[in-house]
């Protein structure tokens, strides 16, 4: 999961987490490219499941851009790396969210 790996950056590998810090701050061309082949990958995700019939949305592209948004604060290194400093559970809130965000792709 990105989120276990950013926390794990930041405790483990500080150097690769400034690094990646860096890119994201400065907005470096492989971080655009990472984050559109993420959200590539949960339309693809979102696609799959909605041909299943186990999701129910219009437009992938736009659910899948809007998932990736509401992960923000579990995946942007800075953010991660705030909840690791003051509250020490990085994940508190990831289950909730990840359950908020599979009801409103269920939403009829």
């Amino acid at each position: 999961m990105l989120h276990e790996e950013r926390r794990k950056n930041f405790v483990e590998e500080k150097p690769v987490h400034d690094l990646i810090v860096a890119a994201t701050v400065e907005s470096w061309p492989v971080i655009s490219a990472h984050s559109a082949r993420l959200v590539a990958i949960i339309e693809n995700i979102i696609e799959e499941g909605a041909d299943a019939g186990n999701f129910n949305v219009i437009d992938a592209a736009i659910a899948a851009r809007s998932a990736m948004n509401a992960f923000v604060p579990f995946y942007h290194p800075v953010l991660v790396e705030e909840r690791v400093r003051n509250a020490g559970n990085a994940e508190e809130g990831l289950g909730e969210q990840i359950s908020f965000i599979l009801q409103a792709l269920w939403w009829e």
